[in-house]
C-alpha cells in the first residue's frame, strides 16, 4: 500500500453559527495528486487553510510526519509546516508588488535555511529552472509579468523548502487553455519527483485531467471521494453528476481523457 502522508480526521469549522467544514476526514498519499472539487461556498478553500492551519479548525485532526498539527503551535508549528505549503488562487497578493521574483523565491531560504547569499541565488535559478521560467526573471517585479509565470513563481517559491507537500487553491483558474496545458504538465512533473497534491477547483473537467482521485465537496462535506475515472465515469452522488453535467466536455481540448497523467513512482 502507498505511503500515507497527511491524515486529515472529523476536521470541522464554524463560523459563528455556519458550519463551513463538517467532519471531513480522508488520506494523502506519497506522490498523489488529489482534486477536491465543488462550487464556490462548499468551503474547498477553507479546507486548505485548516489543513496549512493558518486558521485552525473547530474540531478535527491534521496529522502529517507524525505530529497533530492542531495541537502544536508557535515555533513547533512554524517548523512543520515547512513541510506543507500552500499556493494561493490571488497571485497577486501572495507577491510583493515591490519586490523583484527572485527576492520573493530567495526569501524562504533566508529565513529557513542557513545557505549563504550566493548559494541562495543559485537555488533561486535552479527553482525558477524547475518551473520552466527563463532565470532573467529574477530580476523583474510581478507586475510584469503574465498570470501564468506568477503562477508558476510562486510555485518555485512553494518548492523552495522542498516540502512533502502543496495546496493548491485554484491553480489553474483564470488561466488560457493554453497556459492550464503548460500548469497541467508542470504540476504532474513536480509530483514525478515526489512532493503530493492537494488540489482546489470548481472545474471538474480540469481536475479531471491531473488528479489520482477527486473528492467532490458540497456544504462543507465531502460527498463523494474516489479514483478520478471511477467517480467522473460513474459518480455516486447526484451533485457530482450535476457538476459533470454542468461541465460537460469542457477542458477535452488540453486534457483528452487522462493524456497528461504519469503513474505514481
Amino acid at each position: 500500500m502507498d505511503e500515507i502522508i497527511l491524515q486529515v480526521r472529523n476536521l470541522s469549522m464554524q463560523f459563528g453559527k455556519e458550519k463551513v467544514l463538517d467532519n471531513i476526514s480522508f488520506d494523502l498519499h506519497r506522490c498523489e495528486i488529489l482534486g477536491i472539487v465543488g462550487e464556490s461556498g462548499s468551503g474547498k478553500s477553507t479546507l486548505l487553510r485548516a489543513i496549512a492551519q493558518i486558521i485552525k479548525p473547530t474540531a478535527g485532526n491534521v496529522l502529517s510526519g507524525g505530529i497533530d498539527l492542531t495541537a502544536i503551535h508557535g515555533k513547533k508549528l512554524r517548523n512543520a509546516r515547512k513541510n506543507i505549503q500552500m499556493v494561493f488562487q490571488d497571485t497577486f497578493s501572495s507577491l510583493d508588488p515591490k519586490m523583484k521574483i527572485g527576492k520573493a523565491i530567495e526569501e524562504p531560504l533566508e529565513i529557513h535555511t542557513t545557505l549563504k547569499k550566493k548559494e541562495r541565488e543559485a537555488e533561486v535559478l535552479h527553482l525558477l529552472e524547475a518551473v520552466s521560467l527563463n532565470p532573467e526573471i529574477a530580476s523583474r517585479y510581478p507586475s510584469s509579468l503574465s498570470g501564468g509565470e506568477r503562477q508558476r513563481v510562486v510555485m518555485a517559491r512553494a518548492l523552495s523548502l522542498s516540502p512533502e507537500i502543496i495546496l493548491a487553491d485554484e491553480p489553474l483558474s483564470a488561466l488560457d487553455v493554453s497556459v492550464q496545458a503548460q500548469l497541467i504538465r508542470l504540476i504532474d512533473s513536480i509530483r514525478n519527483k515526489g512532493t503530493s497534491f492537494i488540489l482546489v477547483s470548481h472545474d471538474i473537467s480540469a481536475i479531471r485531467c491531473i488528479s489520482d482521485r477527486i473528492a467532490v465537496m458540497h456544504s462543507g462535506k465531502i460527498v463523494e471521494i474516489g479514483e478520478t475515472e471511477a467517480v467522473c465515469s460513474n459518480p455516486s452522488s447526484q451533485y457530482t453528476r450535476r457538476l459533470l453535467e454542468a461541465k460537460n466536455a469542457k477542458g477535452l481540448s488540453y486534457c483528452h481523457g487522462q493524456d497528461h497523467k504519469s503513474q505514481k513512482p
